[in-house]
């Protein structure tokens, strides 16, 4: 399904993150490691109330993994086998997930946005004075 497919990735990252073998997360969730195997590997979606299991041994939410789907799915290409794309991206998203009340997920969806809007005013005003036939800002250095 293409709307999950990222879930197991999401999955296998998670439990990485967590420092957990598949054998733990797997006698925690009350399935064969193979099975978890075949998650993450995206073979099979788990049911909902395995994933229902799934969740507190990956010490996150159905929010934080469905935004880490989410995250994911905007990576076009996979990395080749123990890399991620983006890595940067993803470790500084991953401590996110392990906060109980994702407070510190809140904290990077408020930046996230803050950083998309300011943008998009910009590209707005800057479109805005191209209309009027206004000359444009000169550079600012903000480095």
């Amino acid at each position: 399904m293409p709307a999950f497919r990222n879930l197991g990735t999401a999955l296998l990252l998670l439990r990485t993150f967590t420092r957990k073998s598949q054998q733990q997360v797997a006698r925690e969730v009350g399935c064969g490691k193979s099975q978890l195997s075949k998650y993450e590997s995206g073979r099979e979606l788990p049911k909902l109330d395995t994933l229902d299991r799934l969740l507190p041994a990956l010490g996150t939410s159905s929010l934080s993994l469905f935004f880490l789907v989410s995250v994911l799915d905007g990576i076009e290409e996979p990395a080749p086998a123990g890399r991620w794309p983006h890595e940067p991206l993803l470790r500084s998203i991953l401590p996110a997930f392990g906060q109980p009340d994702e407070a510190a997920l809140g904290r990077l969806l408020t930046s996230l946005m803050r950083s998309f809007l300011d943008g998009q005013e910009e590209r707005l005003a800057a479109e805005v004075r191209r209309l009027r036939g206004e000359a444009p800002l000169p550079p600012t250095d903000l480095g």
